[in-house]
């Protein structure tokens, strides 16, 4: 900024004094201004508008990097939370059953609360590991020609603890088998995220979602559509960034979104999300190439 003062500064400066010589010794104004004196004109003009650039240009990116430093703070803050209140919760449940001879239902019912904590712990603990592996850039990742239907069903499985107290509709508006090209362990974590995304961000008593299977010229278009809390119209452009987290939203690492968008561009599919604002649901749409298909099931 010093620098382009300067520069204007001296502009100025040297035009008053060529605009003084003039008038003292009655030269000819059209002599001063030759085309070599519009050639160093210009080559200024240009100077000043590059360093002009350049200054906006090093203001974005530090905006950018300052936004980007604070998420990463919220990230650290938010996760080493969500790290510490399961093992305190642990160490308290381990400590009373240590010094009380609590009744066999007392007994099972601290179990339970013990399990919650340790899959809280574990499903913290992947997120890191599979933000790890899905970021490297360079990975290549072995792919598959699988039927979208068995590889969801699977998935859900997998997912039975998570879904227990949820209304849970699948519908296949496809009426067809559908191959997909997929890394079975990638598409498990992007659909196990998007799950745990509804579940997690939902107050309501009962959680509800409808997963939706629709082809879509030659593509596969999979709908995840839930009653949870909702989005803002201002958060949708942001929800798939790395750190992320909702303005009234404490839980979670911030990645799994994240993680969703990466794993569907590996996929060189996309995602989109959809609300209608504050409490009420929000809908993630994934669509897929549909590639030929292959009876051997590998690509």
């Amino acid at each position: 900024m010093a620098s382009l003062y300067i520069y204007i500064h001296w502009y100025f400066k040297l035009y008053q004094t060529v605009e003084r010589l003039i008038i003292k010794f009655n030269l000819d104004p059209a002599a001063i201004s030759s085309k070599e004196s519009w050639i160093v004109i210009i080559a200024l003009a240009v100077l000043v508008a590059c360093i002009i650039a350049g200054l906006i240009i090093i203001f974005v990116y530090y905006s950018k990097w300052v936004k980007l430093y604070r998420k990463q703070q919220n990230f650290f803050n938010g996760f080493t939370h969500e790290l510490k209140t399961p093992i305190t919760s642990l160490k308290l449940f381990l400590d009373t059953l240590e010094k009380y001879d609590l009744p066999r239902q007392k007994q099972l019912e601290y179990f339970d609360f013990m399990g919650r904590d340790v899959s809280r712990l574990e499903s913290n603990v992947e997120s890191i590991l599979n933000f790890s592996r899905v970021d490297e850039s360079k990975k290549t990742f072995e792919f598959k020609l699988i039927d979208i239907n068995k590889s969801l069903a699977e998935v859900l499985k997998k997912n039975s603890t998570l879904l227990d107290n949820t209304d849970l509709e699948v519908v296949d508006n496809t009426h067809e088998n559908i191959y997909l090209k997929l890394n079975p362990s990638l598409f498990d974590i992007m659909i196990s995220n998007l799950l745990s995304n509804s579940v997690f961000h939902n107050d309501k008593k009962k959680s509800q979602i409808k997963i939706t299977i629709d082809k879509i010229g030659s593509k596969c278009a999979l709908k995840i559509k839930d009653n949870g809390n909702g989005l803002k119209k201002s958060e949708l452009k942001d929800i798939f960034q790395k750190f992320y987290q909702g303005e009234n939203s404490a839980k979670g690492s911030g990645l799994g979104l994240y993680l969703v968008k990466a794993i569907a561009k590996i996929h060189k599919g996309k995602i989109k999300a959809e609300s209608y604002g504050d409490g009420k649901g929000s809908t993630f749409t994934l669509t897929f190439p549909i590639p030929v298909k292959s009876r051997s099931g590998h690509v």
